[in-house]
């Protein structure tokens, strides 16, 4: 050792084998060598090494030596393969400390534990608190040390003290173990709840991805026949659009020709155009007949107006505009054959004229002035009848506009009305889907409340399982010591441990001996003391509490001569006829005073009554020495005296007394075994009271374990309600959305089509006052034309048969004229109806197929 308290310079002492013995003078490191020794084996108290901190083994210093900074104290061991399970055959262990506090541990020059220098000594009596070192103040505490404390010590040397350790860190392992298994129990029942509630979610993914596949799939095969039936419908309708074309072709042809034909009728025209006066009455009819063509034109297109409003769907209005494609082309075929017929009339015509162009010159000389004032009237009226058929025409379609719009206006305002409705609905689903929500929530909450509380009754379960299991334990564990002490004493008394050596070779010999003989009994086995005054008994009967009691003296004489013979010490005997007769004698003491009373009167039980008359018939119960000296000297009472701690006072005078008595305490061993017979049977008693607490513990924690998986199992469920609940909720606010936009939307397209309304009825008003107007302006004229028309039949009396005839052929030829270009105006007006018509075919079909596509995104919608 260096450093080591006393010892600053390093020191080397050899210890020889069996017992070794330090002596010397106080102070000179005797018990420092002993501390060096218990602290390198690892000994942790400092009060046990003389210390208040362990810093202090440190060598401290002195006027001539300074301090250390460390204390090193190394043990060798020499054959240490023979004792110590080792390979090596020398073993070093150390231990070393610095003043900073930190220690180390080696072996052999190697670092290790504690743990491994006390497993490594285990039951070789080498060790910190082991019986191989035995300080001085120590000795005493051994000898005096009962049997059951020096069984620790007996145990040790004996090599079970290692599976007593192996057995208490096997059952510390053991409690860890159900701790973690508790633990895992609950981490499985926690992972288990997760493991249903993701299975499900795997589930309905699984599910979901079958049917997105499946949507998929569908979407797919309604696409490919949507576009077979597509490219089957565009194929026919490119047969159509082609068959179409030729058709249109074959009419641009057509009139192209009817163009020219028309213009060169036209240069005709204008080469008759001096006739045109004398034929004002049959422009008169051509112009009813005009106004009745511009009447059919109006009611074509109020009936084409018509059919449009009733169109309720675009496929009935595209056939709708099918038919009246079909209708204006029969027409434009009928008008076709009709200006052919104009035409031919008119070439008939021209030729009718030409041969009266002759005749009429002069009369259209005289007349020139005339016509020339009644063309002018004649035009301002044509300019006003135009004006005003432009007005009334202008009129009709504003009266036409007008109904379309209160048509429209009405139509919008009912849409209005119900998409409010509709959203006055939403919203009232919605506010009942946001009560439900709420409730949900609500009763969410409450579940998980309840759940906490569940739960915190389930960890005051499991708290109180534990603490029980620990109450079990415990009382398991005393119980356990309890009964080893008793098995311990049980032994101690059967086998007579301390008794004389004779004493316990005839008890074995006899035992061995057949039931006929019997089985000597041990007076020390047949008494009883009363609690607490064992000392005082077993100090006045001394050995004789290991005196054999045997049935005669024959058995005496053979116990006695089987001693001798087999050398096997010596033994007190007593037979039953002498207990008889000495006890029977000795009945008839008498109580002395001062006295606590007869030591009979302190035994229990005893099998044999006289044997405690004959042990204890003149032993009286003192408190102390110097009390039974007292009463000894007072006379001639031939008694003996016992106090209570244990001093007798024999009838002779002499005093017997010290620290403890002497012998083996028989007495007391057998109140230590009635002590621990009834400890046991309460600790019996407490475990089965621990046991059932345990298992109603259990129960209970058994049962809120349950109801705690109901309870999250509930708390589960309400949470995916109220999921579904806010997935509804969110899809019925996507669609009060939308209703509102849609509300807006009409209101808005009302009030634009109430302000419509508003200008078209402003414009009827003004266009009416306009035709009133032109129609008195048309009345003057009428009248003034009428005058000159008057005049110039007056002046053309005379040549009345030729200008007749001329004004038949100009009326007839006017007629034709204004037929010709009614059926090229109404050919030009049909073709660009046909052309609006083919414009709101297309509409019409770009909206189907807009609305088809529409469909196919709400189904993916819905889907």
């Amino acid at each position: 050792m260096v450093g080591f308290k006393s010892f600053p310079r390093r020191v080397k002492l050899e210890l020889a084998d069996r017992i070794t013995v330090l002596v010397g003078p106080n102070g000179c490191g005797k018990s420092n060598i002993c501390d060096g020794v218990v602290w390198a084996l690892g000994e942790q108290s400092p009060r046990l090494l003389r210390s208040q901190r362990m810093q202090e083994v440190i060598f401290s210093g002195t006027e001539e030596i300074k301090p250390l900074n460390y204390a090193q104290v190394s043990l060798h061991f020499v054959g240490a393969a023979d004792w110590l399970r080792v390979k090596f055959d020398e073993i070093v262990i150390s231990r070393k400390m610095f003043r900073s506090g930190e220690s180390e541990f080696l072996i052999n020059q190697a670092p290790c534990r504690l743990r491994d220098i006390q497993e490594l000594f285990m039951d070789t009596g080498v060790g910190a608190r082991s019986y191989s070192v035995i300080p001085q103040n120590q000795v005493s505490f051994l000898i005096d040390q009962k049997p059951s404390e020096r069984r620790l010590i007996i145990e040790e040397a004996a090599g079970i003290q290692r599976y007593r350790h192996r057995k208490k860190m096997a059952l510390a392992r053991l409690a860890d173990t159900e701790q973690n298994l508790v633990r895992v129990d609950e981490r499985v029942l926690e992972v288990s709840r997760t493991t249903r509630t993701l299975k499900s979610q795997s589930e309905k993914a699984e599910l979901f991805k079958s049917l997105q596949k499946r949507a998929r799939e569908l979407r797919m095969r309604l696409n490919c026949t949507e576009y077979v039936g597509l490219s089957e419908l565009l194929r026919a309708e490119q047969d159509s659009l082609d068959a179409s074309s030729a058709q249109k072709r074959q009419l641009d042809d057509d009139i192209a020709k009817t163009k020219s034909a028309l213009e060169k009728t036209q240069s005709r025209f204008r080469a008759l155009s001096d006739e045109r006066d004398s034929l004002e009455r049959r422009l008169g009819e051509c112009r009813a007949e005009v106004e009745s063509l511009r009447l059919l034109t109006g009611t074509l297109t109020e009936k084409i107006r018509a059919e449009n409003q009733r169109a309720k769907s675009c496929q009935a209005d595209l056939e709708e505009l099918s038919g009246q494609a079909d209708e204006v082309k029969r027409e434009l075929a009928a008008l076709a054959k009709q200006r052919d017929r104009i035409v031919a009339s008119l070439s008939k015509i021209d030729t009718d004229s030409k041969s009266l162009k002759a005749t009429c010159d002069e009369a259209r000389r005289e007349q020139a002035r005339l016509r020339d004032k009644l063309g002018k009237l004649q035009n301002e009226r044509m300019q006003t009848a135009k004006r005003l058929a432009r007005a009334q025409e202008e009129s009709r379609t504003n009266t036409s506009t007008l109904k379309r719009l209160s048509k429209e206006l009405a139509a919008a305002t009912q849409q209005a009305a119900e998409s409010h409705t509709r959203l006055n609905k939403l919203r009232a689903r919605l506010d009942l889907a946001e009560e439900q929500a709420l409730s949900h929530e609500r009763d969410l909450t409450s579940l998980e409340a309840a759940n906490d509380a569940i739960h915190e009754q389930l960890l005051e379960a499991t708290k109180a399982r534990d603490a029980a299991a620990h109450r079990r334990d415990s009382v398991a564990s005393k119980l356990a010591l309890t009964q080893s002490r008793l098995q311990t004493t049980r032994e101690l008394l059967s086998q007579l441990e301390g008794f004389q050596e004779g004493v316990r070779a005839v008890a074995k010999v006899w035992k061995k001996r057949s039931a006929d003989s019997g089985t000597p009994e041990i007076i020390g086995h047949l008494l009883s003391a009363k609690k607490g005054y064992e000392t005082p008994l077993e100090a006045v009967l001394g050995s004789r509490l290991q005196c054999l009691v045997m049935d005669d003296f024959r058995q005496v004489g053979e116990a006695v001569s089987y001693l001798r013979e087999n050398k096997a010490g010596r033994g007190s005997f007593v037979a039953k006829e002498a207990i008889s007769a000495r006890g029977s004698l000795a009945s008839q003491t008498k109580p002395i005073p001062g006295t606590l009373g007869s030591a009979q009167s302190f035994v229990e039980s005893c099998r044999y009554p006289e044997l405690t008359n004959m042990l204890l018939h003149d032993v009286w119960v003192v408190e102390d020495l110097d009390h039974a000296i007292s009463l000894w000297g007072k006379g001639d009472n031939g008694a003996t005296f016992v106090t209570l701690s244990g001093e007798v006072v024999e009838k002779t005078g002499v005093v017997h007394g010290g620290s403890k008595v002497t012998g083996v305490r028989v007495l007391t061993r057998q109140r230590e075994l009635l002590d621990l017979q009834k400890n046991e049977d309460e600790l019996v008693a407490e475990l089965a009271v621990a046991e059932t607490s345990l298992s109603g513990s259990n129960e209970r924690v058994s049962k809120v374990q349950k109801d705690f998986t109901d309870s999250q199992d509930a708390v589960h469920k309400a949470r995916l309600a109220l999921l579904d609940e806010q997935k509804i909720l969110e899809g019925l606010r996507r669609e009060c959305g939308l209703a509102k936009d849609e509300r807006d939307r009409l209101q808005a397209r009302v009030q634009e089509a109430d302000k419509a309304k508003a200008r078209c009825s402003d414009r009827g008003g003004e266009l009416r006052a306009e035709i009133a107007q032109l129609e008195e302006h048309d009345s003057l004229l009428q009248r003034q034309i009428k005058g000159i028309q008057s005049e110039v039949e007056k002046n053309a009396k005379r040549d009345d048969a030729l200008e007749n005839r001329l004004s038949e052929f100009a009326q007839r030829r006017a007629a034709e004229q204004e037929k010709l270009r009614g059926a090229a105006a109404t050919i030009s007006r049909l073709e660009a109806e046909l052309g609006k018509v083919e414009d709101r075919k297309g509409q019409k079909e770009s909206l189907l197929k807009h609305l088809e596509q529409e469909v196919v995104r709400l189904r993916r919608q819905q889907t």
